[in-house]
């Protein structure tokens, strides 16, 4: 089967790799390209990378080149795990010469380790680019992976990192993303109102956001991340399998044997600490609101229910309110 990624790329962004042969990786890609990359340029322009594989040029040649080192990383991320064994008459076994010996499990998981950051970060950049360039790569920004990569309010690694140290991890911050979610759809949108939530959304989506909505981004995304890590500490230590919910580390990924849970105590001071500073920005984004909103500036939150005058007025009443300066009360 062809792949997008050609064997020269695979061995040129991991030279360690140069004297594999390029079919030991044939299932490694594979997932690689269908499950990481064509998600991210959705179905349409993923279909044209397939159809210039080996023979691209002009802007499809551009896109290559920017994607081939996160697909090199991840496939190899991917692969290590078969190419440290072999399969004999006599089972699964490790090599070892008198010259080499095999590596300890350790350098094998720093190796992955190494391999899923880069890949990570080139996907990034990757988004990154695609979003400077997406008049020219229509298909990208007509189709699925522009509605993933803007479907949020929080859509960035960097965007969460502000906020919440992940270590700049998009593998984290891809994990992250069902708890995201979740608390973008339930919490925020009750802070926001359904009209406001859905303006600044569509805003998003568009790359049209104004600058009163330009100013709440920066409270919402630090109230979405924060909120996200009290369910995060929690689901990220669970991990789901036959058996049931399994008690797992919170670590890079699944296969490997990274740092254990810490303990219930310390997971729960987390979560309280996540929780208190969620409180603080959620408070912070209503007061926000509360203090700026008008009949011309987040004009749907103010003449929602949501709205509360900070001075202790309601906006719908008409009567006149004696002050101690007035020279005379009106009754």
């Amino acid at each position: 089967m062809a792949y997008i990624l050609q064997e020269s790329d695979l061995k040129a962004a991991v030279p360690m790799f140069k004297s594999i042969p390029y079919a030991m990786f044939d299932g490694s890609l594979r997932v690689a390209e269908r499950q990481f990359l064509k998600p991210l340029l959705g179905a349409a322009e993923y279909a044209n990378q397939v159809t210039a594989a080996g023979s691209a040029a002009g802007a499809d040649l551009a896109l290559y080149n920017e994607l081939k080192y996160a697909l090199a990383h991840i496939a190899v991320f991917l692969a290590v795990p078969d190419l440290d064994v072999d399969i004999t008459t006599h089972g699964i076994v490790v090599s070892k010469t008198e010259t080499s010996a095999p590596a300890s499990q350790k350098r094998v998981e720093n190796l992955r380790l190494s391999q899923l950051s880069k890949a990570m970060s080139g996907f990034d950049e990757l988004l990154e680019w695609l979003e400077t360039n997406k008049a020219t790569y229509t298909d990208w920004a007509s189709g699925s992976g522009y509605t993933e990569f803007k479907q949020g309010f929080v859509n960035t690694t960097a965007q969460f990192q502000a906020f919440v140290d992940i270590n700049s991890s998009r593998y984290l911050f891809m994990r992250l993303r069902p708890f995201r979610t979740k608390i973008e759809r339930t919490e925020l949108k009750r802070v926001l109102g359904e009209l406001l939530y859905a303006e600044i959304q569509a805003e998003i989506v568009n790359g049209t956001v104004g600058a009163d909505n330009t100013a709440l981004l920066p409270l919402i995304r630090e109230a979405v991340s924060t909120r996200s890590m009290t369910q995060a500490i929690v689901g990220l230590n669970m991990q789901v399998s036959e058996q049931g919910y399994l008690v797992s580390g919170i670590q890079e990924s699944s296969t490997m044997n990274m740092k254990k849970q810490g303990p219930p105590d310390q997971l729960d001071g987390m979560v309280k600490q996540w929780n208190q500073d969620a409180e603080h920005a959620f408070g912070e984004l209503r007061e926000y609101l509360n203090a700026n909103a008008s009949a011309t500036k987040y004009a749907v939150y103010f003449s929602s229910a949501l709205y509360v005058d900070p001075n202790g007025i309601d906006k719908d009443e008409d009567k006149h309110r004696n002050l101690p300066s007035d020279t005379s009360f009106v009754f």
